[in-house]
């Protein structure tokens, strides 16, 4: 095919250009079905050829550069996802060596953990490595890095919906204006979104440290910003509201009752801090099928979400300050 290279040059030349908007034909060799941005200049992609594929963006005078390209075994690329803040944002997995953490999914139920380098500062020429896997199989919690082996017989791979990472400081963090010697990196918490729940690691590089948080319907979309998190079961039409502390320290407790379980997998036993219900949905009887919820956003702030719904509305809810 013609898809662009890493480091062999630049995409082939905007097939739509305007004010304010460009356009390429061919990011990938199929859809593109997931997107995230880790910079200001830089976003990937992830496509159903199985790859995800890091970007320059263009800037004056520029064309859109790919500088890595990873194929993934076996695994259509379903979700992307950068830890907190996306361009400009503020990341707190960024540091002065990479640029940011990525997590993806793919419809064989894995998920990768990758650092995503700056391509001046990235380590012998690669600007996207991966760091770890998690997996969302039933009984299988991990594979190991470089590793093609599929999930054991019998065991049901649940494509994933949509991912999401934060950085979840344990309670006795010091105080932010500690000597920076004296505060420890925060845990990186994970979540998932598979058909009946949410998987959520309180830490990733804990791969085997994992916990399920069951759901009434299918968890269609997740946001997520700070502490707070918001799932979405797209068919109840629900939002539901969680803090990603209190979601990963009780993921940590279950995980302590690993040998009581002789076998079985830690399930949570969490509350939502808020319950949100589309508006319309009553009166459904009379005009068909309920409209499903099938995106969702928070501000910057972490006090207002947002949800677009299947029959085109688009709501709105501020979030109590005791949430």
């Amino acid at each position: 095919g013609n898809l662009p290279e890493p480091g062999v040059g630049r995409h082939p030349p905007a097939s739509e250009e305007s004010a304010g908007h460009r356009s390429w034909a061919r990011l990938h060799d199929g859809p593109v079905a997931a997107l995230a941005w880790i910079a200001r200049h830089r976003f990937v992609t992830g496509g159903a050829d199985s790859s995800i594929r890091q970007w320059q963006s263009p800037r004056d005078g520029e064309e859109l550069e790919c500088t890595a390209v990873s194929t993934l075994p076996g695994g259509e690329v379903t979700a992307l996802a950068c830890a907190d803040g996306g361009p400009g944002g503020h990341n707190h997995t960024h540091n002065h060596a990479f640029s940011a953490l990525l997590v993806s999914g793919d419809n064989a139920g894995m998920l990768r953990v990758w650092r995503c380098f700056e391509p001046r500062l990235a380590p012998s020429g690669s600007t996207l490595l991966e760091r770890q896997r998690l997996s969302c199989t039933r009984g299988q919690s991990s594979g190991m890095l470089g590793s093609h082996t599929p999930p054991r017989t019998g065991l049901s791979a649940p494509s994933v919906h949509a991912v999401a990472l934060t950085a979840v400081p344990p309670p006795d963090t010091p105080s932010a204006t500690a000597a920076p010697a004296t505060r420890a990196p925060p845990a990186v918490a994970v979540v998932a979104a598979v058909a009946g729940g949410v998987w959520v690691w309180a830490d990733y590089t804990q791969p085997g440290q994992r916990a399920f948080l069951p759901s009434h319907g299918e968890i269609g979309a997740l946001a997520l910003r700070g502490d707070t998190l918001v799932s979405v079961a797209a068919a109840a039409g629900m939002l539901y509201v969680w803090s990603m502390t209190c979601l990963a320290a009780a993921a940590a407790e279950a995980e302590t009752l690993r040998s009581q379980r002789q076998g079985c997998e830690a399930f949570l036993v969490a509350q939502p801090l808020a319950n949100l219900e589309l508006c319309g949905r009553a009166g459904s009887e009379q005009s068909g099928a309920p409209p499903t919820a099938l995106s969702v956003a928070l501000s910057g702030d972490e006090r207002c979400v947002a949800s677009g719904a299947s029959d085109g509305s688009f709501q709105m809810f501020v979030l109590d300050s005791n949430c």
